[in-house]
């Protein structure tokens, strides 16, 4: 079922609490769709890595990298009909929804973790390419200058990609856990240490919004000598999160109830709107 052919665009996002002990309840005795999802995001990255590597060097005729082709190569889209936010800490949860969605729903969920998870190859390779200051026995010394050019350049490409990602699927989920977000001990704002985080639920805060098409049924690394502290920065999502309405487990099981009883042919993120939540 899904969304079917009809080009999407980011209407909704909902801020959805839930934990493993939620999720496991969803999903049940039967794990089929769960192992099947991971092993087929194993083999698609298996070989997307593999065929990637063979066509790193996407240079134009001025034999400068092409940027556009480097990010249709390294982060490809796909149809899918809704993006997953999550801690890379919640990946295993944000897989076991994905599949339960899939199984209940057919609704195809993505998450970048699981199909882009391998940018850091694309910077080291860049790197080795590009930013080698001197290669002895003792190992590879990297120009710092360099090295945070190539960082900007890889990462910038990694956010274009997720926003139109974001905005090519019709709805998001963001994964509420103390992994991804805390209170803050000096304000009262909640905060996020993730960048990426907080890049998405920008993105879901300020992207165009447009109703579906559909015409609805009803209502709608290694510790340095000086052991310095890990670096930390908290981003306020208090505002972003506003704009998300609110999802639990019995929102889930309210939706999947509700989908059960309507006739088939209704979108199931048409009924997921109606929820009076």
């Amino acid at each position: 079922m899904g969304i079917g052919k009809e080009e999407k665009i980011m209407y909704k996002g909902y801020d959805l609490t839930l934990s493993e002990q939620d999720i496991s309840s969803l999903l049940g005795e039967n794990i089929k769709y769960y192992s099947e999802y991971t092993n087929s995001i194993t083999t698609f990255r298996e070989n997307l890595c593999k065929n990637i590597c063979k066509r790193f060097d996407l240079r134009d005729e001025n034999e400068a990298l092409d940027a556009e082709s480097l990010k249709n190569e390294w982060f490809p889209s796909g149809n899918y009909d809704l993006f997953i936010s999550h801690s890379h800490k919640d990946v295993e949860l944000a897989k076991k929804l994905a599949s339960w969605l899939y199984e209940r729903f057919e609704l195809k969920a993505f998450i970048d973790s699981t199909v882009w998870g391998y940018v850091d190859e694309l910077l080291r390779q860049i790197d080795n390419k590009y930013c080698i200051l001197e290669n002895t026995s003792d190992g590879i010394t990297y120009n710092y200058e360099k090295r945070n050019y190539s960082t900007t350049h890889v990462h910038l490409l990694l956010a274009s990609a997720l926003r139109e990602m974001i905005d090519k699927c019709e709805c998001l989920f963001f994964l509420n856990t103390t992994n991804s977000i805390s209170l803050s001990d000096s304000i009262e704002s909640l905060t996020t240490e993730s960048p990426w985080i907080y890049d998405e639920l920008q993105n879901v805060r300020f992207l165009e919004r447009k109703k579906p098409r559909r015409v609805f049924k009803e209502v709608v690394e290694k510790k340095s000598e000086f052991q310095n502290k890990d670096l930390i920065v908290k981003y306020d999502v208090s505002e972003e999160l506003k704009k998300l309405e609110k999802l639990n487990k019995k929102s889930l099981n309210d939706w999947l109830n509700k989908y059960e009883h309507t006739e088939k042919k209704n979108n199931p993120l048409d009924i997921l709107y109606t929820l009076n939540i």
